[in-house]
């Protein structure tokens, strides 16, 4: 969690940020789409800041309480993000939890974007990297999310073959979650989910729940001059 992360979870360490439903799951898709890089923010309104500045072509995206500002291009539904929408773009994301968490590990010496749906992918690099690991779930309002922890568990079960060693029980429980729920049923049961359909976006957690979905997308995140910014590769898994 964000505000249980200390420096010593972060420097020196490969960090992974988690937020399923609906952020990093997101991301995902909106490079899937050719998206061309992704800028994120702390807040709404340092987003907007940022893109009345851009002089390129750009989308405002994100979300408050799961919904879409009234000001912004699309909201946090990984279902938006086509290619019509998103070919060459920048974009210049503000969400509740999971852009807040990148900013909360901006310190990490690699850090990367997780989700179940490039799992594979998110393996590969960790591996990749070499570093010891840090696996951070961004939450709801300051509570650990149930998908996040099982988005965590799929990345480590992708590393099956790899000797690993559990620094803390939540991993651990976060790998055995996994195992139990390959096709990531217990997301229906979430607290997020049921938010979700509050407002009438089912359809966000049942695309988040398809595992390996970009199975070859890694997303990098990098400190650009005071703003963490995100890119895509494409990999062998």
């Amino acid at each position: 969690m964000p505000s249980l992360l200390k420096q010593q979870d972060v420097v020196g360490r490969t960090v992974v940020v988690f937020d399923v439903l609906r952020a990093t799951t997101t991301m995902a898709a909106a490079f899937n789409a050719g998206a061309t890089e992704i800028r994120f923010f702390a807040s709404l309104d340092a987003a907007r800041l940022a893109r009345a500045s851009y002089k390129g072509q750009a989308l405002l995206v994100g979300e408050t309480q799961c919904e879409k500002p009234h000001d912004f291009d699309l909201g946090n539904s990984p279902r938006e993000f086509t290619s019509m929408q998103c070919k060459g773009m920048t974009l210049f994301m503000s969400t509740t939890n999971g852009t807040r968490a990148m900013v909360a590990a901006r310190n990490a010496s690699r850090l990367f974007a997780g989700s179940t749906v490039n799992a594979s992918a998110t393996a590969t690099a960790i591996r990749k990297a070499g570093l010891p690991v840090t696996l951070l779930c961004a939450g709801t309002e300051g509570e650990m999310s149930l998908e996040d922890l099982i988005g965590c568990g799929t990345v480590l079960c992708r590393m099956e073959h790899l000797q690993l060693d559990f620094e803390n029980d939540a991993a651990v429980l976060a790998a055995d979650l996994a195992l139990r729920d390959p096709d990531n049923e217990l997301f229906e049961m979430t607290q997020a989910a049921e938010r979700l359909s509050g407002v009438n976006l089912d359809e966000d957690t049942q695309f988040a729940s398809i595992t390996d979905r970009f199975e070859d997308l890694i997303i990098h995140v990098t400190d650009r001059d005071g703003t963490l910014v995100a890119t895509s590769e494409r990999i062998d898994t």
